[in-house]
């Protein structure tokens, strides 16, 4: 084993969980050789059985690299190494970036902007609801990232996939599982059409400290975090914790205040996270971004925001821009019967197209 990169997959090996000592490692020492040679130096905060010189020396030993990289390629896994240009900027700027991450798809997207969607397991229909009518109308302007968890994780992802664009997942375990099982599908269409991200070497499994760990990448990859729903003890606020500590933007979405699960977001709330009730609350922060024309809904079609609109239901968009409009306007210009027209404002506010402003005024919010 002699080149740098293969001596950085050692150690991801021996100490994926730990990346500063992978980087004191590798500003210590040169090869496997003298890894070996120097166990005893090695700062561990906590001596255990795992880590004691004679059973390190043995892992080492038994590490082939080799048979890793017939591994890597034969299930089209590649590695990112922190000094390769490809390595996203933004991750690099956190405190305990991963030295090398483990990945499938497309890695340019690592240096888009990017906004992390967080939220429970098990959400309620209105955080799914209120997920999707927010970042739909984002997604011409963010990739979505989020964990590929069950619940909210997977909303995220999804409708990314059905609006014709990529996402970027990252996982809790190696790149050869699947957790959860039921994602297998999702995540591979991700792999094909998106990018896939684990820091674990690809035969690790889920460990429950994985998915806390890997929370620090999710939020340090994107430029906000949106925290659908979350209850005072919801592994999302270590998200959202983290967030603030790199110097992310937080948002959150108000929930119901006589549900449990939503005061975690609640508290976020109070403490300072911008209160999300449409993609234009989070689109405003980035005004260099909204460079779509608000007044064509045509530039929706085009970029697959929407797929099935008719063209009653793009004559009526067509009358909103990014000015309010009044609904004595909107009935004056349009053709539509009164409760047709109340019926289009209630489809396009839910799809994030559209905004009510106080006085029964709207406007076009993407």
């Amino acid at each position: 084993m002699t080149s740098n990169n293969d001596f950085f997959l050692l150690l991801n090996f021996l100490f994926y969980f730990n990346p500063r000592l992978i980087s004191f490692c590798k500003n210590h020492f040169s090869s496997s050789l003298e890894l070996i040679n120097n166990l005893h130096l090695l700062p561990f905060e906590k001596k255990t059985a795992a880590n004691k010189p004679d059973i390190l020396q043995k892992k080492i030993q038994s590490f082939c690299i080799t048979s890793y990289h017939k591994l890597l390629h034969s299930h089209q896994i590649k590695v990112c190494y922190i000094e390769d240009k490809e390595y996203p900027m933004m991750l690099k700027e956190i405190d305990d970036p991963p030295p090398l991450f483990f990945y499938k798809g497309n890695i340019e997207l690592a240096n888009f902007k990017q906004l992390s969607v967080v939220g429970p397991r098990k959400p309620s229909d209105y955080a799914i609801q209120a997920t999707q009518h927010i970042i739909v109308p984002i997604l011409e302007h963010f990739i979505i990232t989020s964990g590929l968890a069950s619940g909210i994780d997977s909303c995220a992802h999804q409708t990314s996939i059905d609006y014709g664009f990529p996402t970027i997942a990252v996982i809790g375990t190696g790149l050869l599982h699947y957790y959860p099982s039921c994602n297998m599908s999702l995540q591979n269409k991700i792999a094909d059409s998106g990018l896939l991200i684990s820091e674990f070497p690809p035969n690790c499994k889920s460990l429950p400290f994985h998915f806390p760990f890997r929370n620090r990448i999710v939020a340090g990859l994107a430029t906000g975090v949106l925290i659908s729903e979350a209850s005072k003890k919801s592994g999302s606020l270590i998200t959202a914790n983290l967030a603030l500590d790199y110097y992310r933007e937080v948002y959150a979405i108000p929930g119901n205040i006589f549900n449990s699960n939503t005061e975690g977001s609640h508290r976020l709330l109070k403490d300072g996270a911008k209160m999300v009730t449409s993609a234009h609350d989070i689109l405003e922060d980035f005004p260099d971004l909204q460079k779509v024309n608000p007044t064509s809904p045509n530039s929706i079609i085009k970029n697959n925001l929407s797929t099935n609109l008719t063209s009653t239901e793009e004559a009526f968009l067509s009358i909103f821009s990014d000015q309010p409009i009044s609904l004595d306007s909107i009935c004056n210009e349009s053709n539509l019967s009164i409760q047709e027209i109340l019926q289009f404002l209630s489809l396009f506010e839910l799809k994030g197209y559209l905004k009510e402003l106080p006085g029964k005024s709207y406007i076009l919010t993407i």
